[in-house]
């Protein structure tokens, strides 16, 4: 009797200047147990020594491989290299898809189990909670996972992209609508691909599985693009960047991305006109969009106070 094939995991990874830390994350990469992997990078216009860590592993190694990209070239954002990178791939040959951060480590079974769970749940997408780690030493937990709410999808994302396991055909989905030129253009300045992957998921009507454990080392470091902003600095950065319109600008990139229900139409014509009605609507629904009760409640204080979107 035969045994069952390994499931076959492509692995997207973006870089940019990343030679600090990329060797190590590759080989996590590569170190994966219980699943096949292969692994596709896309270089994003590196100036340091990223290029040649990358192709020493080419040259070694024949699961990964080093994307070439002339159509476009740099991106300068994570979020359009890494859409980028599903229109690259030929993903006719995998099972599922993961995305991959060029500074992280790997836990040796952190495929295995994304996999595993996308199949008994049936689910079309995964995502888990994750360890932070510093330069210093210290370690830890970053929570992202929690009750899934009916339309939290419109207002967050699931956690952070480098844990983000898919099937397939929403990886083809995303390629055909943000792979090519025209879309990369069009996506608002600093789009967030998890929040965009999870929000077509979910809208879509497919299922979503939220681990509450942990496989990934989430490296913390100054050049952290987003990071583990946590505490009294997190919550400044996070109204910051709210108060720069920079929230309502991507719920709203929303509705030229999901289906035109009821549900969401009423959502993104009460953010668009913001009356004191609409504002009390929703701060009233805030525990429909949000996961977290006191995420939900500073979102309902956010309704309530916030620049109408120019």
């Amino acid at each position: 009797m035969s045994r069952p094939s390994l499931p076959r995991v492509c692995v997207l990874l973006s870089s940019f200047n990343g030679e600090r830390f990329i060797d190590r994350q590759i080989s996590s990469i590569l170190d994966q147990e219980g699943v096949q992997v292969s692994l596709f990078i896309r270089d994003d216009g590196s100036t340091d020594g990223t290029l040649q860590i990358v192709n020493s592993f080419v040259q070694r190694d024949p699961r990964v491989v080093l994307l070439s990209d002339p159509e476009i070239g740099p991106t300068g954002l994570p979020t359009k290299a890494f859409f980028r990178l599903f229109a690259l791939v030929d993903l006719s040959d995998f099972d599922f898809v993961s995305l991959a951060d060029q500074d992280d480590v790997w836990l040796p079974e952190k495929l295995a189990r994304s996999t595993h769970a996308l199949t008994t749940h049936d689910a079309a997408g995964y995502s888990s909670n994750l360890t932070c780690f510093y330069e210093d030493g210290g370690m830890r937990e970053l929570r992202k996972s929690g009750p899934q709410r009916k339309l939290d999808y419109i207002f967050q994302g699931a956690s952070a992209g480098c844990t983000y396991v898919i099937r397939p055909h929403l990886a083809r989905e995303i390629a055909l609508r943000f792979g090519t030129r025209e879309a990369i253009d069009a996506l608002p300045d600093k789009a967030s691909h998890d929040w965009l992957i999870y929000a077509i998921c979910r809208g879509s009507g497919e299922r979503w599985f939220m681990d509450e454990s942990s496989g990934i080392l989430y490296r913390q470091h100054q050049r952290n693009v987003y990071g583990a902003q946590s505490g009294a600095a997190g919550l400044l950065w996070r109204f910051k960047l709210a108060r720069s319109g920079w929230y309502f600008t991507q719920i709203l990139f929303l509705d030229t991305v999901l289906s035109p229900t009821a549900a969401h139409q009423q959502i993104f014509a009460a953010i668009r006109r913001l009356a004191v009605l609409d504002r009390i609507w929703l701060a009233i629904h805030s525990q429909q969009f949000r996961r977290g009760r006191f995420q939900a409640g500073l979102l309902a204080l956010y309704f309530l106070c916030a620049k109408r979107p120019e």
